[in-house]
């Protein structure tokens, strides 16, 4: 779609001499008779740029918002800005408590010391001082080793002792079978000096005497019955202590013998070790201890760098000059909570206020800590049809002017166009962006901006001003004057392209350095009649 520019009397290159037509005339041009002259001028066919573009209003929004927040959680310690702030670059917006983080700081620094250290050290390979220490060293792994040795003989020893205490406890345990026999001796008599005693009663007639013997018999049974219980009871009594005692004295031997033994084998793995850091001590710096020093260096920094960043996270700044459209979280709050103040109206200021619910802009509330918006940028967000808008490609040059603000139109260029569309007043429509140059004093949010955007632009054209135009018979014409005498006419059929600015590109039937005539309309109403369809908008 083509679109007439809002400025008029933009000069045609070219030489245009003015011709008054005072009389009738008839000429032959391909065997078509011209109309008689009307008055008008004659202009001279010339090549210049002619250039294609397409307009729309739309309305002034700010840029896309840059949303803020900490890259590290914690508590909100600090708010250093409100809604309606404008802040500089760098200037700080807000921190949280970062304690933690600064602790984290030092001890991952230390660390990465301790790293560099070590990589100096394999770097710089063993010194006399190591070589010395990895002696003294061996030195005392040896002297450990052997005492270790002499504890495990010494366990050994006190083991084959077990022996005599073997002896005791054979011994009493025989005294305790004795002991048993001689009991159970002790009650078989007794049992039958009471079957004797029993016998002894039942005689018919009974024998006193008799009677009398077997009573002193049981009573001598029963005292030895006693005495072997007695002794019986004792000699157990023994064993099961010499039993005891044997246990425990043997768990005991085991528990040394065994300390004694892994005492060897840890004393037998430190000479082992010892021999083996002196027999180092003696090479020059392994690079294989190198490597890996360096990459515990690697891993250390990485780990401190990691360290700062979130250090940095717990404090946000302003990346560039801007006005705060929304500020969420308070002192005490955690970071990210969802408490806003926000912006809206007018900031104060031409070009600097920040409109509620303008597209782009902050109004709307989010969860991010500060909402920035660069103030001094503004942009026309514009609605194309879709004809139009298939035409658009960013980077393309554009002018505005504004309906509400007078002064020349103002340079621009697009920046984005949306990939899918939108239904306005059931018209398939396509918004872009436009950014521009210079925002022109009083020009503030929401005003009304029209756009004209540069789609096409076609080099070295032939053209003619619309008005040389005419329809004859369904043909588009142009009335050609004579080189030699202007009143010599001939109508000439042309095909016509690209219509702007006033003028007509000639596809075909002109040359530069022809002459036509533009007709006065005053004149002649019939002259100059744009062709149908074809008139510029």
């Amino acid at each position: 779609m083509v679109r007439r520019r809002r400025r008029r009397g933009r000069l045609i290159a070219g030489i245009a001499v003015a011709v008054v037509l005072l009389g009738g005339g008839a000429a032959i041009a391909n065997g078509r008779r011209a109309q008689p002259p009307p008055e008008g001028e004659i202009v001279e066919v010339v090549r210049q740029d002619l250039t294609e573009r397409v307009s729309a209003s739309g309305n002034i929004v700010p840029p896309t918002a840059r949303q803020l927040d900490f890259a590290a959680g914690g508590d909100i310690v600090e708010v250093a800005v409100a809604a309606g702030d404008r802040v500089t670059a760098g200037q700080l917006l807000g921190r949280v408590d970062d304690a933690d983080l600064r602790q984290a700081v030092t001890t991952t620094e230390a660390e990465l010391a301790a790293a560099e250290a070590r990589l100096a050290q394999a770097r710089a390979g063993v010194t006399e001082a190591d070589r010395d220490a990895a002696a003294t060293g061996v030195e005392q792994a040896e002297v450990g080793l052997d005492a270790a040795r002499r504890s495990l003989a010494s366990a050994q020893r006190t083991a084959a002792a077990a022996g005599s205490r073997q002896v005791g406890l054979d011994q009493a345990r025989t005294e305790r079978d004795r002991a048993a026999a001689e009991a159970h001796a002790a009650h078989d008599a007794l049992a039958h000096a009471r079957a004797a005693l029993h016998a002894a009663e039942a005689a018919d007639p009974p024998d006193a005497a008799a009677v009398a013997a077997a009573q002193e018999a049981v009573a001598a049974a029963e005292q030895r019955d006693g005495a072997a219980r007695q002794a019986l009871d004792a000699a157990s009594a023994a064993a099961r202590s010499a039993e005891a005692e044997a246990e425990v004295a043997a768990a005991q031997e085991a528990a040394q013998e065994a300390a004694a033994r892994s005492e060897v084998e840890a004393a037998a793995a430190g000479l082992d070790a010892a021999q083996a850091s002196a027999a180092q001590a003696t090479q020059d710096p392994r690079p294989e201890a190198v490597e890996e020093a360096e990459a515990g260096v690697t891993t250390a920094r990485a780990t401190h760098e990691g360290a700062l960043r979130d250090l940095a996270g717990a404090v946000v700044t302003a990346p560039a000059d801007g006005l705060v459209t929304e500020v969420n979280g308070r002192v005490g709050e955690p970071s990210g909570a969802a408490a806003a103040t926000v912006l809206t109206g007018d900031a104060g200021g031409a070009g600097t206020g920040v409109a509620e619910g303008a597209t782009g802009a902050a109004a709307s509330s989010g969860s991010s800590f500060v909402t920035l918006v660069d103030a001094a940028v503004r942009e026309v967000r514009v609605g194309f049809p879709e004809v139009d808008a298939a035409r658009l490609e960013v980077g393309q040059p554009a002018e505005v002017t504004f309906d509400a603000v007078e002064g020349p139109p103002v340079g621009g260029r697009v920046v984005a166009v949306d990939p899918s569309s939108s239904t306005v007043n059931n018209v398939v429509t396509y918004y872009a962006r436009v950014a521009l140059d210079t925002v022109p004093e009083g020009v503030r949010l929401g005003m009304t901006a029209t756009t004209e955007v540069e789609v096409r632009t076609i080099e070295d054209a032939v053209v003619v001003p619309a008005g040389a135009l005419r329809q004859d018979d369904g043909e588009t014409v142009v009335q050609v004057a004579g080189s030699e005498d202007p009143e010599d006419r001939e109508d000439r059929p042309v095909r016509i392209g690209l219509r702007a600015d006033g003028v007509v590109e000639i596809l075909e039937g002109l040359e530069p350095g022809d002459r036509v005539v533009v007709p006065d309309p005053d004149a002649d109403p019939a002259a100059g009649a744009a062709p149908p369809g074809e008139a510029g908008a």
